[in-house]
C-alpha cells in the first residue's frame, strides 16, 4: 500500500480526498537562527564550551559546492568511522554519504589544530525563503558531543550573519501518536 511522507498540507488534503488516512509521525526541529542570541543569560553554558574548544584549537569553517574532490576524501574518512562506530546509513529521511551529492552541497566543519576535519554537516536548501536543512551530521566517534554542540552553535552564528532565519534539523520521531497540526509530519496511506 503507498504512503507519503512529509507532504505539503496542500497535498495532504488531496490525498484524505482520496481516502488516505493520516498519521503523525513526528515534529520537525526548526531552529530559530534570527532570534538565536550566544550572548543571553540561558546560553552562558554554551559560550562556557565555545571557549573551551576554542583554547583546545578547534576551528569551525564553511566550504561551499563545489567541494574539491581531496576534501570529499576527507569528509568520507569521518563518515566511515562514524559508520565504524556502530551507526548505520538511514538514507530514507536522513542524508547518507554520496560523493556526488555532498560535492553539491555546502559544509561546515570542525577541525582539529592539525587542520583534520573531526565533525561536519552538510546544509541543502529547504526550497522556503531564509531555511536551511541541515541534512547529513559526522562526527569522529572518539569525540565528545560537545563538539556537534560547537558546530551548531557556529553554523547558526554563521548563517544569521547571512540574514536566514530558520535551520532545518529534520524529523524527530514522536513518542506519541497524535492528530496532525502544523509542526507535525504526516504519513498517509
Amino acid at each position: 500500500k503507498p504512503c507519503f511522507f512529509q507532504a505539503s498540507a496542500q497535498l495532504a488534503v488531496t490525498y484524505q480526498s482520496l481516502d488516505f488516512s493520516s498519521v503523525k509521525i513526528g515534529n520537525e526541529s526548526i531552529i530559530d537562527v534570527s532570534s538565536f542570541n550566544i550572548a543571553s543569560e540561558k546560553n552562558k553554558s554554551l559560550r562556557a564550551g565555545l571557549r573551551l574548544l576554542d583554547s583546545l584549537r578547534y576551528k569551525v569553517r564553511y566550504y561551499k559546492n563545489p567541494i574539491n574532490r581531496e576534501f570529499l576524501t576527507e569528509l568520507k574518512q569521518v563518515s566511515k568511522s562514524w559508520l565504524a562506530n556502530g551507526e548505520e546509513e538511514k538514507g530514507f529521511a536522513l542524508g547518507s554519504f554520496d560523493t556526488d551529492y555532498i560535492k553539491s552541497t555546502t559544509v561546515m566543519t570542525v577541525e582539529n589544530f592539525a587542520g583534520n576535519v573531526v565533525a561536519f554537516v552538510d546544509l541543502v536548501s529547504s526550497g522556503q525563503p531564509g531555511e536551511l536543512n541541515i541534512d547529513l551530521i559526522r562526527l569522529s566517534p572518539e569525540l565528545s558531543s560537545e563538539i556537534l554542540e560547537f558546530l551548531f552553535v557556529h553554523t547558526i552564528l554563521f548563517f544569521k550573519e547571512l540574514d536566514y532565519k530558520r535551520i532545518n534539523l529534520g524529523m524527530i520521531p514522536s513518542l506519541i501518536v497524535d492528530t496532525h497540526d502544523d509542526q507535525g509530519a504526516l504519513v498517509l496511506k
